[in-house]
């Protein structure tokens, strides 16, 4: 949706096979330097495989989740042959939560690594991604598919907590998944990791932190545009400087 004003040959016609890939993939997407690791590429490759696929509706979204509404998306005024001269697209608006961040409490000796995350890191992701990505802006509230999410029982808790991709990355409160969050067109659920999360190994991080960070989408749109994902950071102890 980004860069495509068209949907994809296999939406205007439903009995012709899509053989392009949609969105395109870049090129050398596996020579990146965070998917240099094969073991880290495989783990993320089966959380997209495992919670994006879906057969029914879109290729992405379930039927119990209902339609994001657009502000005149051009595939909807297709459909109803309306034409508008008003330009769709506009910068993409970037929520990040940090709820599951901040309860982490990543301070060591002082050095509180969740502040820079949020007061440095986040801000610069948001204001580049921003300036360089246009969408159709979601009308209402943007509505997390809920079954598409990842249930985990903490310990010492009674109450299950659904995770975006994985349980060791963003717990996504339930308002997102009802209610919705206003004013937004993507949504990132933000975490991290010195290597270990509730006493067991964190297979994303090691305790080197030779991974910087890793991230995975985990809930589409109807026309499969994500729109909520998380990004989990690798942290490390004795860092001070980034």
């Amino acid at each position: 949706m980004v860069s495509y004003k068209d949907p994809p040959r296999g939406l205007r016609n439903s009995s012709t096979k899509r053989k392009e890939s949609y969105p395109p993939v870049a090129p050398n997407f596996d020579r990146r330097p965070y998917r240099r690791d094969p073991s880290l590429s495989n783990l993320i490759r089966n959380i997209e495989k495992n919670t994006l696929y879906h057969t029914e509706k879109s290729r992405t979204r379930t039927r119990d989740a209902p339609d994001i509404e657009y502000k005149n998306h051009p595939w909807t005024r297709r459909r109803k042959l309306q034409n508008y001269d008003e330009e769709p697209y506009t910068h993409m608006r970037i929520t990040f939560d940090t709820t599951t961040l901040f309860a982490q409490n990543f301070i060591v000796q002082g050095y509180d690594e969740t502040a820079y995350v949020t007061a440095t890191i986040l801000p610069r992701l948001s204001a580049f991604f921003s300036a360089a990505l246009k969408v159709v802006p979601i009308a209402r509230n943007l509505v997390v598919d809920a079954t598409r999410l990842v249930e985990n029982s903490p310990p010492g808790s009674q109450q299950p907590q659904y995770h975006c991709g994985h349980k060791n990355f963003g717990v996504v409160p339930p308002s997102h998944t009802k209610k919705g969050v206003a004013e937004t067109d993507v949504i990132v659920y933000v975490s991290g990791s010195y290597g270990t999360i509730d006493g067991e190994k964190d297979e994303f991080c090691d305790e080197e932190a030779k991974t910087l960070a890793v991230a995975v989408s985990c809930s589409t749109d109807q026309y499969d545009r994500p729109i909520a994902g998380s990004i989990h950071f690798c942290l490390k102890k004795d860092r001070r400087e980034p």
